[in-house]
């Protein structure tokens, strides 16, 4: 049995290996704050926290990740829309950059189709890109058509860029 110093000794020990997990666990948490208020992310840390609490793990750094892209984008995605997407499953840094190519392209994508889209595991960024490549070359194609023609060929990226180097209506 340790002697009154000894269990003493023991205590500040286990206090301090607490207190470490403890900051840890905080400078975590704040770097990704910091992160977005460095970038320019409008939010405060109450805020951050709420969205914390709602997001765990590497979901809450995408989100962070794809809010600073939305914003140095001047995408205005409101927060609470990525944070329902990334709730939802979804992954919203693939979403904002499906975003930023469309608007890029000067193609207008719903916001609910872009989700529905991620939610039905359709690599978007490539058939934004594919569907602005189309535009270009002319052809009259919008998302919905874009996404049934993914459904149903598998690659509508490819056929997308095909039938624009042809010319071929979708």
């Amino acid at each position: 049995m340790p002697r009154g110093q000894d269990a003493w000794i023991i205590a500040l020990v286990l206090i301090g290996l607490g207190g470490l997990c403890i900051l840890h666990l905080i400078t975590r948490l704040l770097k990704v704050y910091i992160q977005l208020t460095l970038s320019g992310v409008p939010m405060s840390l109450r805020h951050f926290i709420r969205i914390r609490r709602r997001v765990r793990g590497q979901r809450l750094r995408a989100l962070a990740i794809a809010l600073i892209r939305a914003h140095k984008s001047a995408l205005s995605i409101p927060v609470e829309a990525l944070v329902e997407h990334a709730i939802q499953g979804g992954r919203p840094d693939q979403v904002v950059a499906a975003a930023i190519v469309a608007r890029s392209g000067e193609v207008q994508i719903p916001w609910a189709d872009l989700t529905a889209a991620d939610r039905d595991g359709i690599d978007h960024p490539e058939l934004a890109a594919a569907l602005v490549e189309a535009r270009r070359a002319g052809l009259s194609i919008d998302w919905s058509e874009a996404v049934r023609l993914q459904r149903r060929t598998g690659n509508a990226g490819a056929t997308l860029r095909q039938r624009a180097r042809q010319g071929t209506p979708a």
